[in-house]
């Protein structure tokens, strides 16, 4: 594997990660306040690496999916992260072929990253219904089998009862017949 860093342009991201414009810079800015730092062009343009797409990737999930607001979801992301990656972000003067970053080369690798990566996604997804689902039949199973406990024990303390008071009368039957014995 070569030594040469694929850059893509913030359109290109957006594109792909199916946002606008406007909120790339919004979440690259979010990022860029917590020390993350991006390629930088001669127009202080960023280019955005594989790594930092998976970041963005990552952020977009915790924003759209799971609902966090921008801040939690950028302290979660970045808390994924270590520091070094943080700032591993390039200026102009090192943005040339001989320091190894393209920013318009061939992209079938990173376009196989990101399709594993939503495939990856799609099976968290199914797996994290699935278990969802699995929750909810044991949930049910053993609330029918406490149900079915509970109608036991009722049965088996209402058969007590009975029995208590068949006996009692059982008791009073007998010491009616002595006192009718020995009282004649």
């Amino acid at each position: 594997m070569s030594d040469t860093v694929m850059t893509y342009t913030a359109s290109e991201v957006a594109d792909l990660l199916q946002v606008s414009g406007s909120t790339l810079r919004k979440w690259c800015i979010a990022l860029e306040n917590q020390d993350y730092s991006f390629v930088r062009g001669n127009n202080d343009q960023r280019f955005f690496t594989d790594q930092n797409i998976i970041v963005l990737k990552r952020l977009k999930h915790l924003i759209q999916d799971r609902k966090l607001t921008v801040n939690d979801s950028v302290n979660t992301v970045l808390s994924m992260i270590s520091e070094e990656s943080r700032t591993a972000g390039v200026r102009s003067e090192q943005l040339d072929s001989e320091q190894g970053l393209t920013p318009f080369a061939d992209r079938s690798e990173y376009r196989e990253i990101i399709e594993r990566l939503d495939k990856q996604e799609e099976f968290n997804r199914l797996l994290l219904e699935k278990l969802e689902q699995q929750q909810r039949y044991i949930d049910n199973s053993l609330n029918r089998r406490d149900e079915q406990l509970m109608l036991a024990m009722r049965e088996s303390m209402e058969t007590q009862k009975q029995l208590a008071v068949a006996e009692t009368i059982q008791k009073e039957q007998r010491k009616a017949w002595w006192k009718r014995l020995f009282n004649m």
